[in-house]
């Protein structure tokens, strides 16, 4: 869980440096859809969801890349910028809403709280203020309201996510010093 916390951090914050028309994103997603990726695998072997959607992160990984790497060098086709960077919104979303349907197939196997419904509430919050700040973002000045509350909501999001990944991890522990004091 804890890689999914940190993968899920650079997929929904989105802080860069611009310079010459060149961008810099500084938490760059495609380490992030990575780290999920890599969780997922891990996973997979107690959640059919996170074993299907694995290969989906890593493709949304490399997808990723090659829009850093097209940032970074300058690639700009006015119009063509914002449909990427809605396609990557898309794609964080997405990943993330899939993280939390493997999280609600823990809830229900393990018969564990797990904070479900709050999670799916901030992803949906989150998720409507990137909306507002990718359509404010077309306003130069407004633009950055915008992009302040959408990161206020995403790291809202990833607090609950940590008490997420924290009840997993207690739970996993406990099971596990429960199956040591058996033998």
């Amino acid at each position: 869980m804890k890689n999914l916390l940190i993968g899920l951090t650079l997929v929904l914050l989105d802080i860069s440096l611009f310079w010459s028309g060149h961008q810099i994103e500084l938490l760059p997603d495609f380490v992030g859809f990575w780290f999920i990726a890599q969780n997922m695998k891990h996973l997979g072997r107690e959640s059919r969801v996170f074993a299907k959607f694995a290969d989906y992160a890593k493709g949304a990984a490399g997808v990723s890349l090659l829009v850093f790497v097209a940032k970074a060098v300058g690639v700009e086709i006015a119009w063509l910028d914002f449909v990427v960077d809605v396609a990557a919104a898309a794609m964080a979303y997405g990943c993330a809403w899939v993280v939390l349907q493997g999280i609600h197939e823990f809830e229900v196997n393990r018969s564990q709280d797990l904070q479900y419904d709050i999670l799916m509430y901030g992803l949906r919050n989150t998720a409507i203020a990137a909306v507002v700040s990718c359509l404010l973002g077309l306003l130069p000045i407004v633009g950055i309201f915008g992009w302040i509350v959408e990161m206020i909501f995403a790291f809202g999001f990833l607090v609950d996510f940590k008490k997420t990944a924290l009840l997993f991890s207690s739970k996993k522990e406990r099971a596990r010093i429960s199956e040591y004091s058996e033998e």
